[in-house]
């Protein structure tokens, strides 16, 4: 299965070198060696040997020699890869700035300490690079090159969404013994995706941000939530969010982590793991312990569908968002599933609820009830789809449809 990548036409409309960065197995090389036109590229390993496509030599043992290389090609206006540049010593990063801006050079590295270094005011290579982050799949790109059934697309969509899992489902049969497939033999895979992305002095405090990561994953979503637990554990000295502050700054900024906007409250946000499947992993982790112990699927079964609903959640709430072009938010009092603003003033566009599984007509009164008051667009998003006043009804296939088309969903 090979689905296109809207970062491929920002890299190719880029002319300038390129910084592309996110955290391990989102799809970084895949982009490149799929949809990236360039005449050599090379991976650099951690122990500082390089490995080349498109070049001879096929392997260079001095980082040194391959800079040299790059070098001689930029001269010659050539477009150059660098894969996991952050295995290079600072000190060459400083010899390849000299040749700005000849040619074009494309950077990809996982390392947030090499990113933040980048873009630090002593940085060599500052303000000669243009970046472009990787993370999920979007929706758009998602549903267009996906040819499954529509409510099997919208299954699977959720948490293909992070490519890594790709290969990992079989696409047939039952969704939820495919996902807990997929989940089980990766037991050990998941809590590595964190990888090389802290610094030394970040891995000294590895615990909290581990544990912060696995909280979040289990529901807690609030600040205030993770730091009263993590006191209670004796991992921090006060039961104060503060504390956490710039553990949470970091864990966004590495994409493990977003921030949902709470609507109608300025600074609160509501915290969710970003990835659909690392959530999954660590609530069946809190709830049932399947790091630990063989389980059955009868025993996570509806854990598992309760956490396949809510990616199911996810997914429907940032398609919406894109093809509205606004930004989702959430809304705990009332309850509402998504809500779509946008501008800095956060206007409120549409509001929608989700009924996988459930009755959605009953959810579409429901949603009338609880925006009676807010002259909006009201959607409603599930399987069969349900006539309704005032209420726009959504299915697999109209939702899947509409991206195709590239249109805005239409009453």
């Amino acid at each position: 299965m090979k689905i296109w990548r809207r970062e491929a036409k920002k890299i190719e409309r880029t002319g300038s070198w390129i910084l592309l960065y996110g955290r391990r197995k989102t799809g970084k090389t895949f982009i490149i060696k799929n949809f990236i036109k360039y005449d050599s590229y090379f991976y650099v390993r951690r122990d500082g040997v390089s490995l080349s496509e498109r070049t001879l030599p096929r392997r260079i043992e001095r980082a040194e020699d391959m800079i040299q290389m790059v070098g001689e090609m930029l001269k010659a206006d050539k477009t150059v890869v660098i894969d996991e540049f952050q295995h290079l010593p600072p000190s060459l990063l400083e010899e390849l700035s000299t040749y700005h801006p000849h040619g074009k050079l494309i950077l990809s590295g996982s390392s947030m300490r090499v990113v933040n270094e980048i873009f630090s005011a002593n940085s060599p290579l500052l303000g000669m690079l243009s970046e472009i982050r990787v993370g999920l799949i979007s929706p758009g790109d998602l549903f267009r090159d996906l040819n499954l059934q529509p409510e099997r697309s919208i299954n699977y969509g959720a948490y293909i969404r992070d490519p890594w899992t790709i290969p990992m489902f079989s696409f047939s049969g039952d969704f939820l013994k495919d996902l807990w497939s997929v989940i089980e033999h990766s037991k050990n895979a998941i809590p590595a995706l964190i990888g090389e992305i802290f610094s030394e002095e970040e891995k000294r405090q590895s615990r909290i941000y581990d544990t912060i990561l696995r909280l979040i994953g289990a529901g807690a979503w609030s600040s205030k939530e993770v730091a009263h637990i993590l006191y209670l554990r004796g991992i921090i000295e006060r039961d104060d969010s503060r504390l956490i502050a710039s553990y949470l700054r970091s864990l966004k900024e590495m994409d493990l982590i977003e921030e949902i906007p709470l609507f109608g409250m300025k600074k609160r946000v509501f915290y969710r793991v970003k990835s659909p499947v690392m959530e999954t992993f660590y609530y069946l982790a809190d709830r049932h312990n399947i790091e630990e112990r063989e389980v059955s699927f009868g025993e996570i079964k509806e854990n598992l569908r309760k956490m396949a609903n809510l990616a199911v959640e996810r997914l429907v709430a940032d398609a919406m968002a894109e093809l509205y072009g606004g930004n989702r938010e959430y809304s705990l009092d009332p309850e509402i599933d998504f809500i779509i603003t946008e501008g800095r003033k956060r206007k409120v566009i549409a509001v929608g609820e989700v009924k996988w599984g459930a009755n959605g007509r009953k959810g579409a009164r429901t949603l009338m009830e609880k925006t009676a008051h807010m002259n909006v667009e009201r959607i409603v998003f599930s399987k069969r789809g349900e006539s309704l006043k005032g209420v726009k009804s959504i299915t697999p296939k109209t939702l899947i449809e509409e991206f195709k088309r590239g249109t805005t969903p239409q009453a």
